[in-house]
Formats: C-alpha cells, sequence, structure tokens
C-alpha cells in the first residue's frame, strides 16, 4: 500500500511508455483498489473506535478488550507510517510547508494523535473512561475521524466532492472567528 506514497512522475514516464496508457486509465487502474483497501481500513478503524471509546462494560470495574486496543494501536501506527512517508517525500522534493498547510494532513494527524491518546486513557479503569476529560478527547477524536471517512468517500462520488469541498472552504474561512469566539466563552467560562 506505500506505493501511492512514492508514485512520481518517473514511474508515470515508465509505465506510461511500456503499457500506452494516457493517465486517467492509470490513476483508475492504479489509486482505486489501494483507496478502496485504505477505505475499508479505515471505517474498520472508525467502528473499533467509537465502541471503544462509548461502550459500557458489563462489569463495572473491567477495562477496555485488549483486542479493542491492540487493533487500534496496529490501524493508527499504519495510517501514522502512511503519514510520515508521505511528510518524509514532501520534504525530499521541497514541500514539507505545503504538506503543514494542507487541511486533510492536518485532519490526519489530529485524529492520529488524538487516537493515541484514547490508547493510553483507554487502557485503565472505567472511572477513567468515565471521566470527562476521556470523554472530551473521545468526542473530538471523533469529529476528526468521521472528517477523515468524508474525505475518503468524496474520491468515489463527484457530487460529494463538491459538497466537502465546500464545507473545507467554509471551516477555513470560519477558523478566525471559531478562535475569537472560543477566546470569549472562555473568557466568560472561567470563574
Amino acid at each position: 500500500m506505500f506505493v501511492l506514497v512514492y508514485f512520481d512522475y518517473r514511474f508515470y514516464q515508465v509505465l506510461n511508455f511500456k503499457l500506452e496508457l494516457n493517465q486517467a486509465e492509470i490513476s483508475q487502474s492504479l489509486t482505486l483498489p489501494f483507496i478502496l483497501g485504505e477505505f475499508v481500513l479505515l471505517c474498520a478503524w472508525v467502528f473499533i473506535y467509537v465502541t471503544t471509546a462509548y461502550s459500557r462494560p458489563l462489569i463495572e470495574s473491567s477495562a477496555v478488550p485488549v483486542q479493542n486496543i491492540a487493533s487500534l494501536g496496529i490501524i493508527a501506527s499504519y495510517f501514522a507510517m502512511r503519514e510520515v512517508f508521505q511528510f518524509h517525500t514532501f520534504s525530499r522534493i521541497g514541500l514539507a510547508w505545503s504538506f503543514l498547510s494542507n487541511f486533510w494532513n492536518l485532519v490526519d494527524v489530529f485524529s492520529i494523535v488524538l487516537t493515541f491518546v484514547v490508547i493510553s486513557m483507554a487502557g485503565g479503569r472505567q472511572e477513567v473512561r468515565a471521566s470527562i476529560d476521556f470523554r472530551i478527547v473521545a468526542a473530538v477524536g471523533n469529529i476528526f475521524l468521521w472528517t477523515k471517512v468524508l474525505g475518503y468517500v468524496k474520491v468515489f462520488n463527484q457530487k460529494l466532492a463538491a459538497y466537502v469541498y465546500a464545507l473545507e472552504q467554509i471551516v477555513v474561512d470560519l477558523t478566525w472567528f471559531l478562535m475569537i469566539m472560543f477566546v470569549v466563552v472562555i473568557m466568560f467560562a472561567c470563574k
């Protein structure tokens, strides 16, 4: 699956010369199976994340099942390695700042980091999972994971891609307003 990370222009030239295909055919035949595989893995990540963060145990003092923690760790590690490889590729060609300023890359990084935070917090007893801190971290991580799902879904449907792009632009345009609103709310929330 790491073929997409290192898919560069020279490989495209060799493939185009050997197979005499156009760019759309190459893109369709090479990327769609990888996108589908990663989408299935992402859906598993969201499902395991939600069941780990929001499920109630049968016994009051029991911890989260080890299978959920291990599965979350493996899936989040895969996506973390993928992001590291992408950052390495972008920084190698001099586009590291472009990578760090992209909305979707930030969503990927935040979802990975918050998943690891939830893993470290969910390994404890039920009283940790019932705390308000855990619920806030889990909710924010859930928002980033569903945003990541929207990012993958836009590949499959062109009309949905326009809608997701519009939502992305709205969020980017509202960033400064939301920061000021956050400061005002925090200012009145402090005792």
